[in-house]
């Protein structure tokens, strides 16, 4: 469909040349539908992938996890295209809206997963090595899958029918089913390879980003204190607590912290 339009694009360049002055050409019928509908998925399908992120964020409350799903939603897209190529069948506005379907799909089974780790972490504490996220995010990997693997039978049995149709309306089923089928089993192909590994990178990341603000905010407490302390020294002349015990203090907070977590 996209190649008729460009074909009719230079066939009506063509045909405005050769009117006078002041005529115009326009096309109606399917294809002034087709544009129009084409114009306004360019707005829908846009609108509808950030929806779809800022669910995932509300979700997890967490950009690493949003981030982490929805890394399936291109390999959903990709998946969608080689599925029409394979099957010889051009993009459509129905093809469009079945994108938009297998980017639904597919980042559902990464919230079944990415929910699995997050409650694994949560039950092991914060303060986990890379071996612990590693080792959690395998096991979530594992646990998960008998239901990533169903979500997909049943998104591929279930517009199979559609894809294999010949009957009226068909020109509009096939290939709405088409990139549905193809882009839920490319996607899911690639989170079984690639999302234990990105999610354990993104895990590690946000651990390390949280410990960092952490020491940040023990570093300002400190130097806090010591302005605090030499100014009390010098107004009520009480001994002055050296910078090291202040800091000694701190660690023993932090570890305290540490332990506490590990208890939960």
């Amino acid at each position: 469909m996209i190649g008729f339009v460009n074909e009719a694009m230079e066939v009506t360049a063509d045909i405005e040349k050769s009117l006078p002055s002041g005529y115009t050409v326009d096309w109606g019928g399917q294809f002034e539908n087709f544009t129009r509908a084409k114009t306004r998925l360019s707005i829908v399908v846009p609108v509808a992938l950030a929806i779809i992120f800022g669910m995932l964020f509300i979700a997890f409350g967490n950009i690493y996890y949003a981030l982490g799903v929805f890394i399936l939603v291109p390999f959903s897209a990709a998946g969608g295209v080689l599925a029409l190529v394979l099957r010889g069948l051009p993009f459509s506005i129905p093809a469009g809206v079945g994108f938009i379907a297998a980017a639904g799909i597919s980042v559902l089974n990464g919230v079944v997963f990415a929910s699995y780790l997050k409650n694994s972490l949560e039950q092991n504490g914060k303060d986990e090595e890379e071996e612990d996220v590693e080792k959690i995010v395998t096991e979530a990997s594992v646990e998960t899958l008998r239901a990533v693997i169903t979500t997909v039978l049943v998104a591929v049995i279930g517009f199979l029918p559609m894809a294999i149709a010949s009957s009226a309306g068909a020109e509009v089923q096939r290939p709405l089913a088409t990139v549905v089928i193809g882009g839920v089993l490319f996607a899911t192909l690639m989170a079984l390879f690639l999302l234990p590994p990105v999610f354990q990178f993104l895990v590690i990341a946000a651990l390390k980003r949280e410990e960092a603000t952490e020491k940040l905010k023990l570093d300002l407490e400190v130097q806090f204190t010591i302005e605090k302390r030499s100014r009390l020294s010098k107004t009520k002349e009480i001994n002055f607590v050296p910078e090291s015990s202040i800091e000694e203090e701190q660690s023993e907070k932090v570890s305290e912290n540490k332990r506490k977590r590990k208890k939960r």
